[in-house]
This record gives structure tokens, C-alpha cells and sequence, in this order.
């Protein structure tokens, strides 16, 4: 939880003790890696990410197969942080094949998702666009308001990038507001700061103040 609210130092900290003997090959082991991996990586500690999630990959293939997929999906974000682009989409593409090979809606959400935003930083907007749509579709389902966010937001960046700034404000607020719900802070300060973007953009230059003071207030709390 406090990787994904993006408590990266936090969420290291909690990894820090050493796991009982017994769970060495168990799902927590595997967990405890990917978790460990993905908050490296968001810290920038690329070489140690890397080791960490090749350690959970190799981990699930030999005894938690099940989780093959999610440790597939973390070499993926890793690869995009990176800007390794290519090697991130086709992490992605294997992760979504995996999910729907093995009925897996979260992970097929999430897999959706990341290759919305690969898209969008390759700036295939329209492709971006429709993996996102796929995505939120699944999120709404099932009510997973913190992927919910994430695909409004990709969303929005696509559409101003294209130039909509109207339907980009509209996704970002929408952003926004599953973000308060779903406890993301990290994800609201960048859903405001793009809506003081994209209002700027609108030349609405006192709301535009207004998102952006916001974000920068969250910022540094």
C-alpha cells in the first residue's frame, strides 16, 4: 500500500526484515520482491530494481508461476522509467497475453493501462487513447478506483497533446477525484498540476493559479 501511494522509502523500510525461513518460496517471497523492485525503481535506483525483479521473476517461474505475470508487468514499468520504450511494450504485451491466458482481471487492467501510457510516451496518442479506454472500461467494472485514476489521467495527457484541451481538463478532473477517493496523493498532485495546464492552455489564467497552487500546497505536504 504505502508503495503504491508512492511512500517509496517507507515501503522499503517495512522490507527491510528478514523473511522466516519457511516462506522462502512461498507467494509472500515473491511479493515482498516485486514490492522491493518496484519501489526502487520508482526511486531510481535502477541497477538494484533490476536485480530485485529478475530475483521475483525467477522466483515465480520456479514456485509461484501464478505470479509470473505481475513480475513481468514490474520489468515492464522498470524498462518505461528507464525510457526503454520497446523493451517496456513488449514486457506489457506479455503481461496482458498472460492475464487473459489465465483470467486475471486486475492484472489485464493494469497491463491495459501501462501500455496506454508506453503509447502516449511515444507519442501514439490515439493508440494511447484506445488501450486506455480498454483499461478504464475494466476499472469501472469492477470498481478499481485506483486504476480508475491512472487511465482518466493517461487519458487526458493524450487528448491534450491532441490538442483537446476541453476533454483533457474533463479526464483530469475526473482524475483527480478518484485519486482524493483512493487515497493517492502522488497521482492528485499530477492530475491538478496537468489541469493547471491544461486551463492555462484555455487561457482561464486564474483557475489555472488556482489547480497549480493546489498541487504545489500537496506537493510539499
Amino acid at each position: 500500500m504505502l508503495m503504491r501511494q508512492g511512500h517509496y522509502e517507507e515501503s522499503l523500510a517495512l522490507l527491510r526484515a528478514a523473511l522466516p525461513e519457511k516462506f522462502s518460496r512461498s507467494e509472500f517471497a515473491v511479493w515482498r520482491k516485486l514490492t522491493e523492485g518496484s519501489a526502487l525503481g520508482y526511486l531510481e535506483r535502477f541497477p538494484q530494481s533490476t536485480l530485485v525483479l529478475s530475483e521475483a521473476r525467477a522466483l515465480a517461474l520456479s514456485a509461484q508461476p501464478q505470479l509470473l505475470g505481475e513480475a513481468m508487468l514490474r520489468q515492464g514499468t522498470l524498462a518505461s522509467l528507464q525510457w526503454d520504450l520497446r523493451g517496456a511494450q513488449t514486457l506489457y504485451r506479455s503481461s496482458l497475453q498472460f492475464a487473459r491466458d489465465h483470467h486475471d482481471p486486475f492484472l489485464e487492467a493494469s497491463s491495459l493501462g501501462s501500455l496506454g501510457l508506453v503509447a502516449a510516451r511515444m507519442e501514439h496518442h490515439d493508440e494511447s487513447i484506445d488501450w486506455n479506454r480498454q483499461a478504464l472500461q475494466l476499472d469501472t467494472a469492477q470498481g478499481w478506483i485506483g486504476l480508475t485514476t491512472k487511465a482518466e489521467g493517461n487519458i487526458g495527457w493524450s487528448y491534450f497533446e491532441l490538442g483537446d484541451f476541453e476533454n483533457a481538463l474533463e479526464r483530469y478532473q475526473q482524475a483527480e477525484k478518484h485519486a482524493v477517493q483512493a487515497g493517492l496523493n502522488h497521482d492528485r498532485v499530477l492530475w491538478l498540476t496537468n489541469s493547471g495546464t491544461a486551463r492555462f492552455a484555455m487561457r482561464d489564467y486564474d483557475a489555472a493559479q488556482s489547480d497549480s497552487q493546489q498541487a504545489l500546497d500537496l506537493a510539499r505536504n
